[in-house]
């Protein structure tokens, strides 16, 4: 028990990471509009956009996996317990989007986990680079110099390298958060029926001794004192 806390407290570290990075955003921010980050023109609608969808990514992924794992024949069904390893077809020639295909949407391994996040990353990256290196002249009133454009487009070269690097860093440690939260509840759960388990013998035991209890110490008219 004492195990899960500790996986549970680095799950939470790295979920708060993400929340105070990037602000507003929680694991279950299931309430958020929608926004394709692929079909944006800006950099904020941009940022919004990818980080809403890999928030949703991996709750869909954790309530999915609790799911399957709390559901009664999990440690008796082989094939429930493969959906936790990657798929035995993979091969070295395979592209991410065959390996996406052949992991499908119900397999829990931190490797297709992660092969899905990945990505989703390198989409946002094409994006925040070709927003780098284009002028949007539409966000800029008309008469604006060109100084002041390329001084703004400077500015905003900036801030999507730095984007570029922290959201790697919190896709790693999101990904690796959620390696061991997959391999701790299964066993949480495990723990929990051997408590159970361990309860009912508890009290079987308790209702035996209850019960040698009521015989007398000693028997009246026994004609020995030994029992054969």
């Amino acid at each position: 028990m004492k195990f899960f806390k500790q996986i549970l407290v680095t799950f939470f570290t790295a979920i708060v990471t993400v929340v105070f990075v990037y602000g507003g955003y929680t694991i279950y921010a299931a309430e958020e509009e929608k926004i394709n980050f692929r079909t944006a023109d800006t950099f904020y609608t941009m940022f919004d956009g990818y980080h809403g969808e890999m928030n949703e990514y991996f709750n869909n992924k954790i309530n999915k996996m609790v799911t399957l794992v709390e559901t009664p024949d999990f440690y008796q069904n082989a094939e429930k317990k493969k959906q936790f390893l990657p798929p035995a077809n993979l091969q070295d020639s395979d592209d991410v989007d065959t390996i996406i295909q052949k992991c499908g949407d119900n397999n829990f391994s931190s490797y297709c986990v992660g092969i899905g996040a990945l990505k989703t990353y390198k989409e946002y990256l094409d994006k925040l680079n070709y927003l780098k290196n284009n002028i949007n002249l539409t966000q800029f009133e008309e008469g604006t110099f060109a100084t002041e454009i390329l001084r703004s487009k400077y500015r905003d070269a900036d801030e999507i390298n730095k984007e570029s690097q922290e959201a790697k860093a919190v896709m790693e440690a999101t990904v690796a958060a959620y390696n061991e939260f997959r391999l701790a509840y299964p066993m949480h759960i495990k723990y929990q029926e051997i408590l159970k388990q361990l309860t009912k013998y508890k009290l079987i035991l308790k209702d035996v001794r209850l019960n040698i209890a009521k015989f007398p110490v000693r028997f009246v008219d026994a004609s020995t004192s030994k029992c054969e």
